[in-house]
C-alpha cells in the first residue's frame, strides 16, 4: 500500500509540474455602457468548453484602461489582460483583436498564443540595434540629421522624381542615381498620398519602392553619399519607418474612440483615407505587395453594416476584407503613420 502511495504521488507530480511552470494569463473584460448581462453568461458557457482559463467580466472602474501587463517571475510570468465588451457582446483586446459573442474558439486561441507573442515582442525589443551601414560616427550623425529633416511641402499629385528633387534640397550629401533609374521613376504614377508631415528619410524610401529601388547610405573617401540601388533582401536599405513596439492605443488614444459606421461599396482607398483624416495619422501603402496580389485601392470596395465601432476595429475590418493589415510605424522623428500591406508573404 505504501508503495502504491509513492507511485501515485510521483504520478501526481508528473502531471502537475509542467503546468506549474506554464505562463499564467489572467483576462478581465470590462462591460461598456449598454452591454447586456446575458453576454457574459453566453461567453462563460462557451469558454468552459475550451482549454481557456477563466475570464472575468466586470463593470468599468475609475482609471481602467485596456492593457497587457506582465508580473510574476521570468520562469513563471503572469500576463494580465484588460479588454472591453460592447453592447453587442463583442470583445475587443488591447492589440485590436476582436471576437464576436460566442467565438470561444477564437478567444481561447488568442489567450493560448499570447505568452508566445509577448515573449517574441520582448526579444525583439532587446535585440541589438541594426547595423549603421558601415559609416563612421560623424557620418552616422550627418545621415540622421539629413533623414530627420521635414519636407514641409505638399506632395499629393507630384511624381516620385519631383518629390525626390524636393527632398534633395537641404541634404548635406548628394545622390548617386543612374539615368535608367530616373527613367523607371518617371514611368510611375504620381503619388496620391500627402507626405508633407513625415521626415525625408521615410518619404524617399517610400517613393523609391514602387520602382523596385532603395536608398542606401554609403561612404567614399570619408564622404557620405546616397546611393539609389535595386532593392535586395540581403542588402540593408533605408527603411520606410520603423515598427512601433507599443500598442496602437498607447500611441494613438483616439483610435479606440467609437463612431457610427455605415459603408456600402465604398472604394477601399476612400475608406482608409477617411479614417486616416479623422485620427490625423498618415497612411502609406505597400503598392508592390498589392500589385502582386491584384489589389487595386480604387476599384476594391468596402461594405460595413451600420453599427458603432472603434476606429481601430473599423480599420482592421475593412482591411481584412481584402487580406490587408495595418502596421503602426514611426518616421525618423517619431511621428506615427500606418503602413498598409498584405497579410500574405511578398
Amino acid at each position: 500500500m505504501k508503495f502504491h502511495r509513492i507511485v501515485l504521488s510521483l504520478l501526481f507530480l508528473t502531471l502537475v509540474l509542467p503546468s506549474v511552470y506554464a505562463d499564467v494569463v489572467q483576462v478581465e473584460i470590462i462591460q461598456l455602457d449598454g452591454a447586456s448581462i446575458e453576454h457574459p453568461h453566453t461567453w462563460g458557457r462557451e469558454l468552459i468548453k475550451t482549454d481557456a482559463p477563466a475570464v472575468q467580466f466586470r463593470n468599468q472602474r475609475p482609471g481602467d484602461a485596456v492593457s497587457i501587463t506582465e508580473s510574476g517571475t521570468e520562469a513563471m510570468p503572469v500576463w494580465k489582460v484588460i479588454g472591453t465588451m460592447d453592447a453587442y457582446g463583442t470583445i475587443l483586446m488591447p492589440d485590436g483583436a476582436q471576437f464576436r459573442c460566442g467565438d470561444s474558439a477564437g478567444l481561447a486561441t488568442w489567450i493560448r498564443e499570447l505568452p508566445g507573442k509577448m515573449k517574441a515582442k520582448k526579444q525583439a525589443e532587446n535585440a541589438p540595434v541594426q547595423g549603421d551601414f558601415g559609416l563612421s560616427i560623424p557620418l552616422q550623425q550627418q545621415l540622421l540629421i539629413d533623414m530627420k529633416q521635414n519636407l514641409q511641402e505638399e506632395t499629393a499629385g507630384l511624381t516620385p522624381v519631383e518629390i525626390l528633387q524636393k527632398c534633395a534640397r537641404g541634404l548635406s550629401a548628394p545622390f548617386k542615381i543612374s539615368p535608367a533609374q530616373v527613367k523607371a521613376l518617371k514611368e510611375l504614377d504620381p503619388i496620391d498620398e500627402e507626405l508633407s508631415s513625415l521626415s525625408k528619410g521615410t518619404i524617399m524610401a517610400y517613393v523609391l519602392r514602387p520602382a523596385g529601388l532603395a536608398l542606401i547610405p554609403r561612404e567614399s573617401n570619408g564622404r557620405l553619399y546616397y546611393s539609389i540601388e535595386t532593392g535586395q533582401r540581403n542588402v540593408k536599405q533605408w527603411p520606410i519607418g520603423t515598427k512601433v513596439d507599443k500598442l496602437e492605443a498607447e500611441v494613438l488614444p483616439d483610435i479606440l474612440k467609437k463612431i457610427p459606421a455605415n459603408m456600402r461599396a465604398v472604394p477601399l482607398r476612400d475608406a482608409v483615407d477617411s479614417i486616416s483624416e479623422r485620427i490625423d495619422v498618415p497612411v502609406l501603402y505597400d503598392l508592390n505587395a498589392m500589385a502582386r496580389y491584384g489589389i487595386d485601392l480604387d476599384t476594391a470596395k468596402v461594405t460595413v453594416a451600420a453599427e458603432k465601432i472603434t476606429y481601430l476595429s473599423l480599420l482592421n475590418r475593412i482591411l481584412r476584407t481584402h487580406k490587408l493589415k495595418a502596421e503602426l510605424r514611426m518616421d525618423e522623428n517619431g511621428e506615427p503613420f500606418f503602413w498598409i500591406t498584405t497579410t500574405r508573404p511578398l
